[in-house]
């Protein structure tokens, strides 16, 4: 029995899986050192935010009472990237280099589960298809240098929707039902964007089971049942921190619970921040303070750097209207290109043309799968596959979201593996169809002969 276990053992090593996985993590560790010894800190930004509360939470404790000591916003993000960095401080000190190794490794597990939701939604050809592809794509590399949550969301949504997909292929309820629950719920403690999926898991646990929608009915109740309990504990966090206020998940919901519950929305420092936001009002005779670096009411940070930069260069702004707002917003969420600077979102967020390098690397990584992936998709819909619908229902959703508050190419990245998937399938149905016209034709020509 010891033999079979270390043949079994040996078999897996040889696996073409792990032999990807094992080039993912080399190649992604080697780029984040490089990167990190080149650059060190000096491309950090919201990078310091999370560092800030990562600390608050190894000198204040987990639920950070005291939210006036982190620096500039890390308040308003969600909890979760935060308790894992601490939990690396704790062990390894305030070491950045470490932070790159659990980027390497969290990104390199992506690669795995890439497969894995490939060959559960598709087959196995299509998943070790897709892990070979993510493999070296450019974007999946692109922030391990960094200390930001971008690497964690990947995998915690990837998994999420893999483990739900699971789960809806099984006949009853188990204790292995509460894996996509515990999964979800922290992604949303690490980002509150994600709480928006939370009424497509439970509609799609209805009408995706396996079984029956009676079955699928009750694995959503839990679903949802399970996921409220688990939001309690922050949830009387942020009634405490926040004066007595019903704010869930982060400071950013605001927006939408002061309305619900009747709160003065100036409470809060978010509520404040986008009141001065509001008070910017875009007048040409402006463009000469800004240029000089004077004060400006309402504009200040990345926008009075970015809207400086793009006056230097000639571009003058306009406020965009909602249309222009969203067309701006879905190209800017979507484009595998950035050939020529502008504004986008609002009308004063400047964003310069990418570098030949960006263009190319991007371009040929995530570009060239588009036409693919919008086949892929028209065959999903043909073929009636309800995972793979499932799959564009939450490429759907991560776009409005995105298109409505503001797209960027960072934020569309946790949908990118499925992008992927659905592209290999339409290249896949491609073979198939050429596949099936090779046998055919001999056929015919006998035919002829005969």
């Amino acid at each position: 029995m010891q033999g079979n276990i270390l043949l079994s053992i040996k078999n897996q090593l040889k696996s073409p899986l792990f032999i990807l996985f094992c080039i993912a993590f080399v190649i992604r560790l080697v780029f984040g050192i490089i990167m990190y010894t080149m650059n060190g800190t000096s491309n950090f930004n919201d990078d310091w935010d999370y560092i800030s509360y990562a600390n608050n939470i190894l000198s204040q404790g987990i639920w950070v009472p005291d939210i006036s000591l982190l620096r500039s916003n890390s308040h308003l993000g969600g909890p979760g990237f935060p308790l894992v960095l601490a939990g690396l401080f704790y062990i390894f000190g305030e070491n950045y280099l470490i932070v790159v190794l659990f980027n390497a490794l969290v990104s390199a597990i992506v690669v795995v589960l890439i497969f894995f939701l490939g060959k559960e939604i598709f087959n196995e050809k299509i998943g070790i298809y897709v892990a070979g592809w993510a493999t070296f794509y450019v974007l999946f590399f692109k922030y391990i240098p960094n200390v930001l949550k971008t690497v964690l969301l990947l995998l915690l949504f990837l998994l999420a929707v893999y483990l739900f997909i699971k789960e809806t292929k099984r006949s009853r309820i188990s204790w292995q039902s509460f894996f996509p629950i515990i999964i979800y719920t922290f992604l949303i403690h690490v980002d509150e964007r994600f709480f928006t999926f939370f009424p497509v898991f439970i509609i799609s646990f209805v009408f995706l089971d396996n079984i029956s929608y009676k079955n699928g009915i009750k694995k959503a109740t839990l679903f949802f049942l399970i996921v409220c309990l688990l939001m309690v504990p922050w949830l009387i966090r942020n009634y405490i921190v926040y004066g007595d206020r019903v704010v869930i998940l982060t400071e950013r919901t605001a927006r939408f619970t002061d309305k619900i519950f009747g709160y003065d929305p100036m409470l809060s420092d978010y509520g404040k921040v986008n009141k001065k936001i509001a008070e910017f009002k875009w007048d040409e005779s402006l463009i000469d303070d800004i240029l000089a670096g004077k004060k400006v009411s309402g504009l200040k940070g990345k926008r009075y750097k970015g809207l400086q930069e793009g006056l230097r260069q000639g571009y003058i702004p306009h406020e965009f209207n909602t249309f222009e707002k969203w067309k701006s917003d879905f190209i800017n969420h979507w484009s595998p290109l950035r050939l020529k600077a502008g504004y986008v979102s609002t009308g004063f967020r400047f964003r310069g043309a990418w570098s030949l390098k960006h263009n190319f690397t991007v371009g040929t990584s995530y570009g060239l799968l588009l036409p693919f992936f919008l086949l892929g998709s028209i065959f999903i819909i043909k073929h009636k596959n309800k995972y793979g619908i499932f799959l564009l229902v939450i490429i759907l959703v991560n776009t409005l979201i995105h298109v409505l508050l503001m797209g960027i190419e960072r934020y569309r990245l946790p949908i990118d593996p499925f992008i992927i998937i659905i592209a290999f399938y339409g290249l896949y149905q491609i073979y198939l169809y050429f596949k099936a016209r090779t046998l055919i034709a001999p056929h015919k020509i006998s035919e002829i002969s005969n």
